[in-house]
């Protein structure tokens, strides 16, 4: 399949999970890595379980903002840094079955058993909700919660086995103490600052039962094997998130921070995703790639006044896609997941 892992070792499997029950709101460390390398492109190619109550959403009312005809979140307290309208909505869309092509499944943690017979997931920053969707889908015994900044996810048609809410997961997670036996968060690496990450963390292993797995997926700032015109957009990128307070190295401090929550049997899988090179997989996600770096443009060009003419901009990456093949560009990702401990 052209991913070759060293070793994987969850100490406890998902038969740990407490079964569901409903919840009410209070007021109120071992680890292993795998390591993955995509080389090539040798890929092969409802209903509701139970009913969770949240609290009031924390985001009632939609903020807005335009910028240069891009529609942003203009909340103070949200960091996020994309655009959140139809294109960068249908950019998730289609990442999202870039990755599931990639990484060959949609979720890593030992839960297949569990989830076919039900569970109660929570997908946090769902976003647009592909991932719920498939997997809400896939799973009918199980329960899906998604919750989201912005309501960009389906709120009428979508199976009966999901519902979704509005709220700011660095701040308070609208449900009970522990209600999730899965959380599930990919791709916020653009949208928490450093302390939102430590209240983030904090509010997910809160709703996570006792034995409940968590999954958080993200890259690094990093490119692996980066000639000179792309390490400019690797640059533009570190600059503006660390001028937001940003965490450009997330998907490598993962581990740790997780350890420190409180969570247990971590499990760390690192991947190098091929940008433009090595088969289908590198060419769909040197696509992707090219796609988020229009979208952040406009505030890149803040850190690197050559990226200011969209145009040229353009231009730039197509030089940028060209110097990626040859040197063999990756993107560096990290998936963890980890364990809420049972006592």
């Amino acid at each position: 399949m052209g991913i070759v892992s060293s070793k994987s070792l969850p100490s406890r499997t998902e038969r740990n999970c407490l079964p569901a029950k409903r919840l009410f709101k209070k007021t109120t460390k071992s680890s292993a890595m795998v390591t993955t390398t995509l080389e090539n492109d040798s890929f092969n190619t409802l209903k509701s379980v139970q009913s969770v109550s949240p609290v009031n959403s924390t985001c009632s009312r939609q903020k807005y903002r335009y910028v240069n005809g891009r529609r942003h979140h203009d909340d103070d307290e949200v960091s996020y840094v994309l655009p959140n309208d139809d294109d960068e909505s249908d950019r998730i869309h289609q990442q999202h079955w870039i990755l599931q092509y990639i990484f060959q499944c949609n979720f890593h943690a030992p839960l297949h058993p569990s989830l076919e017979q039900g569970i109660t997931v929570l997908d946090s920053a769902c976003g647009p909700a592909t991932w719920t969707l498939e997997m809400a889908k896939t799973f009918p015994n199980s329960s899906f919660y998604g919750i989201d900044i912005s309501s960009v996810f389906p709120e009428n048609i979508k199976p009966s086995n999901i519902e979704f809410l509005t709220g700011n997961i660095a701040k308070n997670i609208p449900f009970e103490d522990n209600t999730f036996d899965y959380i599930h968060q990919r791709l916020v690496i653009v949208g928490l600052t450093e302390v939102d990450w430590q209240k983030n963390l904090a509010e997910l292993y809160r709703v996570l039962k006792p034995g409940g797995y968590i999954e958080l997926v993200e890259p690094v700032v990093e490119l692996e094997h980066c000639g000179p015109l792309t390490r400019q957009n690797e640059e533009a990128l570190h600059s503006v998130l660390i001028a937001r307070n940003m965490c450009p190295q997330i998907g490598q401090e993962l581990h740790d921070r997780l350890l420190s929550t409180g969570f247990e049997n971590i499990t760390v899988i690192h991947k190098q995703i091929p940008m433009n090179h090595s088969g289908k997989a590198g060419e769909l996600w040197w696509q992707d790639f090219k796609h988020v770096s229009l979208n952040l443009r406009p505030v890149m060009a803040k850190k690197n006044p050559a990226f200011e003419d969209p145009h040229q901009f353009e231009a730039y990456l197509e030089k940028s896609g060209l110097e990626c093949k040859e040197y063999k560009t990756c993107t560096k990702w990290f998936i963890n997941y980890a364990q809420k401990p049972l006592y």
